[in-house]
């Protein structure tokens, strides 16, 4: 069950971090950049920090 949630943060920040891409290519260059980073976050938070605490997801 752990994995199913891990997976799914992990994917749900991939696609924020290339929903920030898409923006940074239009006007909303700031928007774009703060979508970016916090994707990324989320993306680098389901990674590292779900093995070293197994049962916090």
């Amino acid at each position: 069950m752990s994995l199913l949630i891990y997976t799914t943060i992990s994917i749900v920040g991939i696609f924020i971090t290339g929903l920030g891409l898409a923006a940074q290519k239009t006007s909303f260059n700031i928007v774009g950049l703060l979508v970016l980073f916090l994707g990324t976050l989320l993306a680098l938070l389901a990674a590292f920090i779900e093995p070293l605490f197994p049962g916090m997801l």
